[in-house]
């Protein structure tokens, strides 16, 4: 493949490319916030809000890149970038959520929710697609919002399913011992 047809090719994917770069844009400076909160003796809770806003668009990209890029090559590239500026958005009012809450609270769901949502349903069409020929796309009536949505809904079915595991079956796992 010569590289002008690689560059020709790339050209194809250039929204998604640009939400990547936005989200690498976001990573390095929500990697900055803690650090450069503790280095310049700002208080605990300034530090912990820097690290919990980056701790968190960590733990989530490496869910949210495969999600994009997969929805991208395999659904659709413009519908694949605007659901991931949109969960850039989202992302970005996670540390201005947790901060006018005064730490971590309910108010940063609106914030997490809608990226869960946008995450399972890009990740969902293209897997489901291929895994049981079943076009979820057209199952939300052709409307991507409604379909993160159901995303949504989906991870709130998943964290139930996972609460009554964690609590139920493994709860013996972790019987406090008794003191003396």
């Amino acid at each position: 493949m010569s590289s002008a047809a690689f560059i020709s090719d790339a050209a194809l994917l250039a929204p998604v490319i640009s939400v990547t770069g936005a989200w690498a844009v976001l990573y390095y400076l929500f990697m900055q916030l803690g650090p450069s909160a503790a280095l310049t003796g700002k208080v605990a809770e300034q530090v912990e809000w820097g690290r919990r806003a980056f701790g968190n668009l960590h733990e989530q990209s490496v869910i949210f890149l495969p999600a994009l890029w997969m929805h991208a090559l395999f659904t659709s590239v413009p519908e694949a970038a605007m659901m991931g500026w949109s969960y850039l958005a989202f992302r970005a009012l996670y540390p201005i959520l947790w901060a006018i809450g005064g730490g971590f609270g309910s108010q940063v769901f609106i914030s997490t929710l809608p990226q869960y949502g946008i995450v399972i349903y890009m990740l969902a069409v293209p897997v489901v697609q291929v895994s049981f020929g079943v076009d979820l796309k057209a199952m939300a009536m052709g409307s991507n919002t409604i379909g993160c949505s159901i995303g949504v809904a989906a991870f709130f079915a998943l964290f139930q399913i996972n609460a009554n595991i964690t609590q139920n079956i493994f709860k013996s796992f972790f019987i406090k011992p008794k003191t003396v």
